[in-house]
């Protein structure tokens, strides 16, 4: 592996944890419903831009 990928597992990293608190923050149950969608999107949003930048990195 190059060093120039290395910051990648970084951010990589720093996704999965972000993804993981914002899971925990939904089993809140004062959690409103907007916010509830809202934090569901943005998981959504971050799980997907993780996939498709490790698929471009596995195909590099």
């Amino acid at each position: 592996m190059t060093l120039y990928k290395n910051p990648y597992f970084t951010l990589f990293y720093a996704i999965c944890d972000t993804i993981e608190s914002l899971e925990e923050l939904m089993q809140s149950e004062n959690l409103p419903e907007t916010a509830r969608q809202t934090i569901q999107a943005e998981i959504d949003r971050l799980k997907a831009s993780q996939q498709e930048a490790e698929e471009l990195l596995i195909a590099d």
